[in-house]
């Protein structure tokens, strides 16, 4: 713990004398450059993880906490009827704007 802060100080960054040497005596060419863009796209990715995980966590989350019990066949009207209403009002807003576009030529006879 006590020769990180020093290293960084020092180097500039934290590794392993191995480490550096390593990177400094690649023969395959990789740079630290590479392995920098390496180690970003490997976020990148746990970061879109993060984001495809996240609904199932609340999920999780809130069926850890409830006090309350429910039936999978509960659970799946519930769902369903979440996903319908979300439809629904998708639904509208497409019919409005299809009456929007149908009264368009009207409105531009009226000019």
């Amino acid at each position: 713990m006590y020769e990180v802060l020093p290293a960084i100080v020092y180097k500039g960054v934290y590794m392993t004398d191995k480490k550096a040497y390593d990177i400094t005596h690649d023969r395959s060419g990789a740079t630290l450059a590479d392995l920098l863009q390496q180690a970003a796209d490997q976020l990148k990715q746990k970061d879109i993880q993060i984001a495809e995980m996240k609904p199932k966590a609340l999920f999780a989350d809130a069926v850890a906490t409830s006090n309350r019990s429910i039936l999978v066949g509960e659970l799946a009207k519930l769902i369903r009827r979440i996903w319908m209403k979300s439809r629904l009002k998708i639904l509208s807003k497409l019919l409005v704007m299809l009456n929007d576009i149908q009264r368009l030529p009207q409105k531009l006879s009226k000019r």
